[in-house]
């Protein structure tokens, strides 16, 4: 798969000790998909076990829908910033202000 989520996660130490574990900047959101990419470019494969399953609570991180997305838009910044070529930052960022004009966080 192209990522796991970051609340049932089990990886080798091998693996961590070649590409690092969660990248401390982000605050929340998108720091499991990070890693997944990080350990795809290092050649390793990605599974999902299908035989288990796990109850995720989402949203106990934060209070308010407005915080949650301030959160997740500075998370998924940081990601593209990180890992996606100058054009297509350029071309998210216009995409991201375009949205968030017509979109703001609002109350909440």
């Amino acid at each position: 798969v192209d990522y796991l989520s970051g609340a049932a996660l089990f990886i080798r130490k091998t693996v961590i000790d070649q590409v690092g574990f969660f990248d401390e900047d982000f605050f929340l959101y998108f720091e499991d998909m990070d890693l997944s990419l990080r350990v795809a470019r290092a050649g390793k494969q990605v599974w999902y076990q299908a035989a288990y399953s796990l109850l995720h609570f989402s949203g106990k991180s934060h209070s308010g829908r407005r915080l949650q997305k301030k959160y997740y838009d500075a998370s998924l910044r940081y990601y593209v910033q990180k890992h996606w070529s100058p054009a297509s930052r350029a071309f998210f960022t216009a995409l991201q202000t375009l949205y968030r004009f017509f979109y703001p966080y609002g109350r909440s």
